[in-house]
């Protein structure tokens, strides 16, 4: 989910539709359909959602930009009314081999002392796709996280598969398989794949901690 993100400074302002935030903003593609943030100066990404594929680049030199997809209406939205930032032209992604769904909407769950989100990736086609780990990052408490890479997906199967795992901040040598529910962090995971007929694409993950 892309909720509880604390950033210190926010500056807000509504271009076209869009809020556009600050540098501090995370990146993200692809989260369940809820929207995807783009940093300042952005790569072009790929936006297929209700069946309406665009390349989207945000090409503020100062201020991230927030797409909002929750429904087929704000998708349009901002297709129709970009703004003077966002670059947007015809994609064909929905032709790509892989689809992906991200667990609880990248909200983390804690197991005995840790913390741990999973993906579902779905094959659509006759050759294995592999997930190569591009960068993981992480905001707020606790140690470096554990980002599963490589990640192959066979060919015409879904494989549901863990993405993230983080020891428990919170837990202490008497009670390690406790959960502090306190873990205020974010991570943030990005991926890399070829799709055999769009070619490279990215697959990128926020994971939330606190409940």
């Amino acid at each position: 989910m892309l909720k509880k993100i604390l950033i210190s400074i926010v500056l807000i302002v509504v271009i076209g539709g869009l809020a556009v935030y600050a540098e501090s903003a995370y990146f993200v593609s692809g989260i369940n359909g809820r929207g995807y943030k783009l940093p300042m100066s952005s790569p072009l990404v790929s936006v297929y959602e209700y069946n309406i594929c665009k390349n989207v680049q945000n090409e503020n030199l100062n201020y991230g930009a927030f797409i909002p997809t929750n429904s087929s209406s704000e998708w349009t939205s901002v297709i129709n009314n970009p703004g003077q930032s966002l670059s947007i032209s015809s994609c064909n992604s929905a032709n790509n081999q892989l689809d992906w769904t991200v667990a609880n909407n990248g909200q983390a769950t804690c197991t005995f002392g840790n913390w741990s989100s999973n993906a579902t990736f779905d094959n659509k086609g006759a050759t294995p796709i592999t997930l190569t780990l591009v960068s993981g990052s992480h905001t707020g408490m606790g140690g470096n996280a554990t980002y599963s890479s490589p990640i192959t997906i066979p060919a015409y199967s879904t494989k549901t598969t863990q993405i993230v795992s983080v020891p428990d901040a919170g837990a202490t040598v008497t009670t390690p398989y406790f959960c502090s529910h306190a873990m205020d962090r974010i991570d943030t995971i990005n991926y890399t794949y070829t799709d055999p007929t769009t070619g490279q694409q990215t697959v990128a993950f926020i994971i939330e901690y606190q409940q």
